[in-house]
């Protein structure tokens, strides 16, 4: 249904608003949305852990209409956009807490060539690449496409001394009969990561300990490394203009490290 037609407060957060702000991680996309909260850094070592109007939704992140379980720091480098559903959302989703729900949109092949590639630098060492490419492949049929993003990210913590994130990722999709009645799509999603975590500052009586904010507590050699692969094929088929049917059969594996 039209979002104009949907009982339910939605924020999209589309790909222009990420490309304008160069966000390279979900938790700053989401600063932007009334009702969300983060937190002080609670957690902020799991993955992403956000609030939606007071209730925990970590386990109510998903990707493209699917849960995503994983508890690493998600990246958009392949995301269209990302859709806030706040409020009860079983009827759409299924199970979840009461707050609302994540959903990310992944990028998906096009009926027209495409390159666009990003490179950005910043303080704390700030370093970024991004490439995404799209090309139509008239050998393998009409509506056939091809689409392939890719990430590389490197940097220090603003502030905060050892502290350190370096993750890259890559995913490829395959479309064919676009624009037809019946359509398949097959994707690939990978991102790894391997930090070195920050864990704040040491609780002393009632506040934190008056210390200078840069202080690291962990040994230099402390690492937090993720891994998610994420394998999905999905098909459709119009009986009529108004039914689709519609599958999607997905395979996730997730592993985290750390000390």
């Amino acid at each position: 249904e039209p979002l104009l037609n949907t009982p339910q407060t939605i924020d999209v957060i589309s790909t222009d608003v990420l490309r304008a702000r160069a966000v390279n991680n979900l938790n700053d996309a989401l600063k932007s949305v009334p009702g969300i909260s983060l937190g002080a850094g609670e957690f902020a070592w799991q993955g992403n852990n956000p609030t939606i109007r007071g209730f925990v939704a970590r386990n109510d992140m998903f990707l493209d209409g699917i849960r995503d379980f994983g508890s690493y720091a998600r990246d958009p480098f392949n995301l269209e956009d990302i859709q806030v559903l706040q409020g009860p959302s079983s009827v759409l989703f299924g199970r979840g807490s009461t707050g609302g729900v994540i959903n990310q949109a992944s990028k998906t092949p096009l009926m027209k060539d495409l390159t666009n590639a990003t490179l950005v630098g910043g303080s704390d060492l700030t370093r970024r690449a991004t490439a995404d490419i799209n090309r139509k492949l008239d050998d393998l049929g009409e509506g056939a496409a091809l689409r392939f993003n890719a990430m590389i990210h490197a940097q220090s913590v603003a502030g905060r001394n050892s502290a350190k994130q370096f993750r890259y990722g890559l995913s490829p999709s395959l479309a064919l009969g676009l624009g037809k009645p019946a359509r398949l799509q097959l994707s690939y999603f990978h991102q790894s990561a391997d930090d070195v975590p920050d864990y704040g500052l040491p609780w002393f009586g009632t506040a934190p300990a008056p210390v200078p904010r840069q202080n690291f507590y962990g040994y230099a050699s402390d690492y937090l490394k993720t891994g998610t692969d994420i394998a999905t094929a999905s098909g459709e088929y119009d009986l009529t203009p108004a039914i689709t049917v519609r599958d999607t059969m997905r395979f996730s594996y997730y592993t985290r490290r750390f000390r």
